[in-house]
């Protein structure tokens, strides 16, 4: 049985000049810890392990995972989510999609508001894509030359206003940027051509100018490199940081210390994970590396409920999923590992079950997926008198608290509580509202 925290947070009293929080005790709370937060729901078999996505495929709101198979033919599987919450999935489609291909990217290529997909023949030099009929059904492919070796491609609009792609040559040394028309045919339009073999591409805003730059996990030895948008859907060379003898296999993106600055974390197949700090602008500090012993994925979710990403990786010869905790300014230490039936591959994370938790879904060697749901229990909103004056009080709340209603009664133990009309004001980083102090104390609550 799950422990669950009432649906109300701490009352606020406001009464006369005073104003003051009373806290209502929270039965049945027991924190977990970390590793102990996921359990296994469900085993479905899957052809391949070696890349895997999540993303709603057959247009129901919920999360469905693609996983792909490394070989000739490589297959694509597509499980579909049942949708009742219980992490259970079932093989919409399987289809080959050329030789030797080493990952799938999802987007919507055509404006049709269904997620297509983007893999690679890395044998014949060429992009597939294939575009979904709205129920996780898919056509064949269109095929697109590119350059030598191609190993990953990362879609989105750039700025131009339809979603183009970059494809990473590793033999080319090269990225090579494809223009959409619209409908989901794409032209050549520019290559850049790179210091090593591009490994993984992948988009994020580095510089907070709100256009996607690329981040590039480039082989040979060089590290991540850094190409910035240049506000009409091309790119300009920004830097390279070198990682020494390493060859970095994968790269995300996420605010790890809390400054609103993307940071880039990066994998090495031969055991280290890389966390890049930005300093502003793009610009960022190589930290030291983390031991992350015979890994061969990772993702980015917080662990243990405490508001900031973690590291996941997978691991080759492992029966768990190793653990790096972050303390919140983007310093991590090994945490506790996550249990699997059997040794892993890739890794991805989304809200399986739509609870607000990110759950996690590991491909095993098995030829299995783990389908992990997150059960840490999320505290309700602290609700906060953040200043009072002679005939109002303040009453605050965090901004990421959604779906809550401030309510008030004069009466804590009463059943039926009156919601506030008072708007609520997000202008300055948190909800905020001012209500009356009056000479009979008044409770207010928020509820979900």
């Amino acid at each position: 049985m799950v422990n669950t925290f009432p649906k109300f947070s701490a009352v606020a009293l406001v009464r006369g000049t005073l104003a003051f929080l009373a806290f209502v005790s929270i039965a049945g709370f027991s924190p977990r810890v970390a590793g102990q937060n996921f359990v296994l729901a469900s085993s479905p078999s899957i052809d391949g392990y070696q890349w895997m996505i999540t993303g709603d495929f057959n247009g129901d709101g919920k999360p469905d995972f693609v996983t792909l198979s490394f070989g000739n033919p490589s297959y694509v599987d597509v499980e579909t989510n049942n949708g009742d919450g219980s992490g259970n999935f079932s093989l919409g489609a399987r289809f080959t999609v050329g030789s030797y291909a080493q990952s799938v990217t999802a987007a919507d290529v055509n404006g049709d508001h269904s997620l297509d997909l983007i893999t690679q023949n890395e044998l014949a030099n060429e992009v597939l894509v294939f575009t979904n009929h709205g129920n996780a059904t898919f056509g064949p492919a269109t095929i697109i030359p590119v350059g030598a070796d191609p190993r990953s491609v990362v879609a989105t609009n750039f700025g131009r206003g339809f979603v183009d792609m970059v494809v990473a040559n590793y033999a080319a040394h090269s990225l090579s940027l494809f223009t959409n028309d619209g409908t989901g045919q794409f032209a050549s339009n520019v290559t850049y051509n790179l210091s090593g073999s591009p490994q993984t591409v992948i988009a994020a805003d580095v510089n907070g100018d709100s256009k996607p730059d690329l981040v590039v996990a480039v082989q040979s030895y060089v590290g991540v490199t850094i190409l910035t948008n240049d506000g009409a859907g091309g790119f300009a060379f920004s830097a390279t940081y070198n990682l020494g003898q390493v060859f970095p296999m994968e790269v995300a993106a996420a605010d790890l210390n809390g400054d609103h600055k993307l940071d880039i974390v990066a994998l090495d197949f031969t055991g280290s994970v890389f966390v890049l700090t930005n300093s502003g602008a793009g610009q960022f500090a190589v930290e030291p590396a983390y031991s992350a012993p015979n890994n061969t994925a990772f993702t980015l979710l917080d662990v243990n409920n405490d508001g900031v990403a973690d590291i996941v990786f997978s691991a080759y010869t492992a029966t768990n999923l190793g653990t790096l905790t972050n303390n919140g300014a983007g310093i991590f230490a090994p945490g506790p590992n996550i249990s699997i039936p059997s040794t892993g591959g890739f890794v991805v994370s989304d809200d399986v079950n739509t609870d607000g938790r990110l759950d996690l879904i590991a491909g095993l060697q098995s030829y299995h997926a783990a389908v992990l749901i997150n059960t840490i229990v999320i505290p309700p909103p602290t609700l906060e008198i953040r200043a009072t004056t002679t005939n109002s009080a303040i009453l605050t709340w965090a901004l990421s608290a959604t779906n809550y209603m401030l309510q008030q009664n004069t009466n804590l133990t009463a059943t039926n509580w009156n919601d506030v009309a008072d708007p609520v004001d997000s202008s300055s980083g948190t909800n905020q509202v001012v209500v009356p102090l009056q000479s009979r104390g008044v409770f207010y609550r928020l509820v979900k």
